[in-house]
């Protein structure tokens, strides 16, 4: 699978990549937040996730495709499903050509992740390669900057301001809604508070099916705090 992540917010391209990695290798198959795969990813130490960096002024050049992800792909994962490489930054003509045959013929446990601001620095054999997934991450800032304030309510010990934003997520749309709950996700998983993570997860799941909104929200609330 060859995924390419384009928008001009690249925090949202972040987000929204970082998603599917830990979504692909999750025991639970959801980014459950709790699972070893998980937490290992969160911690920045998982075995099978490579986030793949250029070392030259130019970007990502070929030997860096080559030695980051053309070599590390020849052996199979360590112990997850799948080997994921997250990359970032240009990438130099002559290392995609570098990386064609790769992409061309994939291992099955293979995943490449392209971040980009737009597709323009790609080759047109690379791009017919993929998948390309636009990230429209100014959508959401409103739930991303909601997120962050109940947060920091929370933090601080000022439930009463956390329960009092919460008409401000009642008037969330359904994708904003599932942006707040990912950017509260991201938080929480950040400061390493499994049990919030897992009330999140729990959220998500009871909204998914149509549950009674205003009590999800709360229980997680309570559960945060």
């Amino acid at each position: 699978m060859t995924v390419l992540f384009e928008g001009e917010d690249m925090a949202a391209v972040r987000h929204a990549a970082m998603g599917l990695a830990k979504k692909l290798n999750c025991e639970e198959e959801s980014a459950c937040g709790l699972c070893l795969s998980c937490r290992t990813f969160e911690s920045g130490n998982h075995p099978d996730i490579f986030f793949v960096k250029g070392t030259k002024a130019v970007g990502i050049g070929v030997e860096d495709a080559r030695e980051q992800i053309a070599l590390p792909i020849t052996t199979k994962p360590f112990k997850y499903r799948y080997k994921i490489f997250i990359i970032e930054g240009n990438i130099t003509p002559q290392a995609q050509n570098a990386l064609l045959k790769t992409i061309e013929e994939p291992a099955p446990y293979g995943v490449f992740l392209f971040l980009a601001k737009n597709t323009f620095g790609f080759l047109p054999t690379i791009l017919s390669r993929c998948i390309v997934k636009k990230i429209r991450g100014s959508e959401f800032v409103i739930a991303r900057e909601l997120a962050e304030k109940i947060a920091d309510s929370v933090k601080n010990a000022d439930i009463p301001k956390a329960f009092g934003l919460y008409k401000e997520v009642e008037s969330l749309s359904k994708e904003e809604l599932n942006e707040f709950l990912d950017a509260l996700y991201v938080i929480y998983g950040k400061r390493r508070n499994f049990d919030a993570v897992d009330a999140i997860t729990k959220t998500k799941q009871i909204i998914s099916q149509n549950g009674n909104l205003q009590l999800a929200i709360e229980l997680m609330l309570y559960k945060m705090a």
